[in-house]
């Protein structure tokens, strides 16, 4: 592999960095912050920039960086979670599904370069300091500015087209306006109706997520002429064994088209696991701490051991690539060890493993939802196999209505009993509403005690060919008297 060559750029994604600062490429994270004064500083004339990307739920978030300026090097250590994320790059925290009505806005001011005259071999102009052994390169051009990316999700019910013309016009107004920005009442009305959003940026600007699209048009202009809230956008660094021309100082190297291409297959397999972490992390934070079922709370609780386990296998697989990815970088050796790990048993189950439990987590969440949904309003929820332990294939729906009603029927109170089914639900979802609601409605309105049951036909489908509503009146206990003359028929 050839060395890189003596000078590298890259996003700042962490903004600390000052000229004279050390860099240490091969994991790309500062190591000493130091301040030296810049040799020339200017002025960025093209200063505004901004794109709008549709969503494609087949692109990989970490793919859309490299439309943000993220180049190749700085993605693989994204990936291997080398960068702690921040700003634009925390676009890979995102989630929610992206689809055809998602769209990604950036928007880039560019106010100033400082720059850092250097010579290879004259490093007089500037104390040197004691360097750390993981130094690859000295920070010696920043550019600096602010950028910020907005995440929408464009509702259904409107013309997204309209919607994307209104963001195109109100950024080209912004990019080439050098008075105040004014948007229209009807551009205001659009933005306020933008509720489903996400925003990413320097932390001087954006301090919470939630942050409304409105909100930070109305700031934008303020901040770009306040130099508080600009940090570095990108650094331009020097590699040190140029600076100082000594080899002792560690270098980087080009990556192989082999390690690029193990690599490939290292961001396919991740990205498959963190699709399916990120979505078994969407439907736990939907599940209530305490659900109401017993049968079901210790389910999730496996699922939750069951996931545990496998993100701290995933943590060890991860940190044992970054190990391998930095060796590489470093020494120019060949990517065996990559290979062998994504080749490797123990971790090439993960991807199953994950993909496995995220469909157990997807069959069982609606089931949590609607048993939860039935007992908060006061509706138990039965199995029939609790009730009818076993099947008889000779037994009709008439057979199991009689058990059903002889096992529930009570001397306190009135019973109603709704027969249903998760395939049932599925396929008539209108009229198992209707159902619902007209239960709901029931209850709210009865003048005397009546319990509500849902009785769950999952292991008996074939027996239950509708959604059924049976009602039971109270069972009268006989009195005395009726008691009294019923043995008294028997024994005449």
């Amino acid at each position: 592999m050839m060395l890189d060559s003596y000078s590298i750029e890259r996003k700042a994604i962490d903004i600390s960095g000052r000229l004279g600062s050390f860099y240490d490429a091969s994991y790309d994270k500062l190591t000493e912050k130091y301040i030296l004064n810049p040799s020339k500083v200017e002025k960025v004339e093209e200063s505004c920039s901004h794109k709008i990307l549709s969503g494609d739920q087949s692109i990989d978030l970490l793919d859309y960086l490299e439309d943000f300026g993220f180049n190749d090097d700085l993605r693989q250590s994204i990936l291997l979670g080398m960068v702690n994320l921040s700003g634009v790059s925390s676009l890979l925290n995102y989630n929610r599904p992206i689809d055809n009505n998602t769209r990604f806005l950036y928007y880039s001011y560019k106010s100033k370069i400082e720059e850092l005259f250097v010579t290879a071999g004259k490093t007089d102009q500037f104390n040197r300091p004691s360097i750390s052994p993981h130094a690859t390169h000295m920070i010696t051009k920043i550019l600096w500015g602010i950028e910020i990316l907005c995440i929408i999700q464009l509702p259904n019910n409107q013309s997204v087209k309209t919607i994307e013309n209104s963001l195109w016009s109100i950024f080209n107004r912004l990019q080439s306006s050098d008075s105040t920005f004014v948007l229209s009442d009807t551009e205001k009305h659009q933005l306020s109706a933008l509720v489903n959003i996400e925003m990413y940026g320097s932390q001087t600007c954006i301090k919470n997520s939630n942050t409304t699209l409105l909100t930070i048009l109305n700031k934008l202009q303020e901040w770009q002429k306040d130099e508080y809230f600009h940090h570095p956008l990108l650094y331009t660094m020097h590699s040190l064994r140029w600076l100082y021309v000594n080899g002792q100082y560690p270098g980087t190297y080009h990556l192989t088209d082999q390690t690029q291409s193990n690599m490939a297959r290292v961001k396919s397999f991740i990205f498959s696991i963190d699709k399916s972490i990120k979505y078994i992390n969407r439907l736990l934070e939907k599940i209530p701490k305490n659900i109401s079922y017993p049968e079901l709370n210790q389910q999730w609780k496996h699922y939750k051991e069951v996931f545990t386990i496998l993100t701290d296998k995933y943590d060890k697989y991860q940190k044992y690539l970054q190990q391998s990815l930095c060796k590489i970088r470093r020494t120019s050796c060949e990517s065996v060890e990559i290979n062998n790990t994504v080749s490797d048993s123990c971790y090439s189950s993960l991807k199953t493993d994950f993909k496995t439990l995220c469909e157990q987590i997807h069959e069982c969440f609606p089931k949590t939802i609607l048993i939860e949904q039935l007992i908060n309003n006061q509706i138990q929820y039965v199995k029939i196999s609790d009730i009818i332990s076993h099947r008889d294939a000779n037994m009709t729906i008439e057979d199991i209505n009689e058990i059903l009603k002889s096992f529930f029927v009570k001397t306190d109170s009135s019973v109603t009993l709704w027969y249903s089914s998760d395939q049932l639900k599925q396929i008539k979802p209108d009229k198992w509403e209707e159902f619902y609601q007209s239960l709901i409605l029931e209850k709210s309105q009865a003048t005397q005690e009546t319990s509500f049951f849902y009785i769950d036909f999952n292991q008996w489908i074939d027996k239950l060919e509708d959604l059924y509503i049976v009602r039971l009146p109270i069972e009268r206990t006989p009195t005395k008297s009726q008691r009294d003359h019923a043995e008294s028929k028997k024994s005449g």
